[in-house]
């Protein structure tokens, strides 16, 4: 049970460090200004729990020997250190700056305070901070700061010596060798952190472009596969439902690959009898030998069905890509009920036309005599009544023969 309730406050504080750091959101845009503050939550989460084991015996120690100033500026510093750290109300770039100056002000304190060696290794701790957290011209600042001041402690210890050699027990010489040396690797510190995290942030970059088009990739990839299945069930869909007999295929040999519903409708054999059969099989063979020529061009042909009977057909034939290979598409519409069509109207016009032919022929043959004779009548009687009735017979032949005349032009 203790040990449930330590893990519980650790994952407890662990939120909290990383919601003061972070907030409810954490911002992936910049990786590198990411990983900087991960590194401050890495430091607020593990170092400074373990500064607290270490500024224990430290206090008790400056206190064993009467040092109460050092160690009530080491408390006091400790816990401003990390109630600045872990105040989420303050900006996190604001923090780090509180941060970087407090680091500075204590580590002064201590070496004004007779403290050197604490003074030099919080520099240190300073140097690798700023390094790893701010940009490069801020860490050769925070090193030109110590630079100056090193120069203003040189610069009163070469003037009054007793200070050097009353508070650090050190000879001048022994300072400028300190100092220089101290100087020298906070340097080598910040040029090498530096080069180490300009090409820790370049790979961070490339990675997270790599990672940016890849994503891209995967997304593209994601809408190619999802219209393409959609266009397959499309293509189902249509090639399912089409009302017309469709085949497909093979190009090579015409091995039929697969039918729809339409085409085992109108030939009567089932699926499984096609995916056995050649196109030969039904009587595409001879239109199927020039191949070539067929492809997108219609043609006509004579189709047997299982039960034997004969349907006219019209086919048209394009070339596709069926489970990978070479592929054609046959549509085969059955046009027997419009050759039937075309046939019965093809009967009736010959009927028309002899028709035509007996009213222009053989009809209109006697309406010709009955003229003749009609005029003969004319030329021999004398009489005016008789001669009247004659005039009207000849007009009523004339207009039967015009009428007649009309429905065989019209016929023709």
């Amino acid at each position: 049970m203790p040990f449930f309730i330590l893990n519980n406050c650790i994952l407890r504080y662990k939120q909290y460090v990383n919601f003061a750091v972070h907030g409810n959101t954490v911002d992936y845009s910049n990786i590198f200004t990411f990983w900087r503050n991960k590194t401050f939550a890495s430091l607020i989460t593990y170092v400074m729990p373990a500064c607290i084991l270490a500024l224990i015996p430290s206090v008790m120690f400056e206190i064993w020997e009467g040092h109460y100033a050092i160690a009530i500026v080491d408390v006091v510093a400790f816990l401003t250190a990390y109630f600045i750290s872990l105040n989420y109300k303050i900006d996190l770039a604001d923090r780090k700056v509180a941060v970087a100056i407090l680091l500075s002000v204590f580590s002064l304190t201590q070496m004004a305070m007779g403290s050197f060696s604490m003074g030099v290794i919080y520099f240190s701790s300073l140097t690798i901070f700023i390094s790893l957290q701010f940009s490069t011209p801020i860490a050769v600042l925070s090193h030109l700061f110590k630079v100056f001041v090193f120069f203003i402690f040189t610069i009163v210890f070469f003037f009054d010596r007793n200070i050097l050699t009353s508070y650090f027990n050190l000879s001048f010489p022994r300072w400028i060798i300190y100092s220089s040396n101290f100087l020298f690797l906070d340097l080598m510190i910040v040029i090498m952190l530096k080069q180490l995290l300009t090409g820790l942030e370049k790979t961070m970059f490339k990675k997270a472009n790599l990672y940016e088009q890849l994503e891209k990739e995967i997304e593209f990839k994601v809408k190619q596969n999802q219209l393409l299945k959609q266009s397959r069930q499309q293509y189902l869909t249509l090639f399912s439902k089409s009302p017309v007999a469709v085949f497909v295929v093979q190009s090579a040999t015409n091995k039929i690959l697969q039918v729809n519903a339409s085409a085992i409708k109108n030939y009567g054999y089932s699926e499984y009898e096609f995916m056995n059969m050649k196109l030969d099989d039904l009587k595409l063979n001879s239109d199927f030998k020039t191949e070539e020529k067929v492809l997108d061009v219609p043609f006509k042909s004579i189709n047997v069905t299982k039960s034997g009977k004969e349907i006219n057909v019209e086919i048209r034939c394009t070339e596709i890509f069926f489970d990978g290979e070479k592929a054609n598409l046959v549509i085969v519409t059955d046009i027997s009920e419009s050759i039937k069509h075309i046939q019965a109207i093809e009967q009736q016009n010959n009927k028309l036309k002899e028709i035509a032919y007996m009213q222009s022929h053989i009809v209109r043959v006697p309406v010709a005599n009955i003229i003749g004779l009609t005029n003969l009548l004319i030329d021999n009687f004398k009489a005016d009544e008789d001669l009247q009735l004659i005039h009207h017979l000849k007009n009523s032949v004339k207009d039967l023969d015009d009428i007649i005349k009309n429905m065989a032009n019209q016929t023709n």
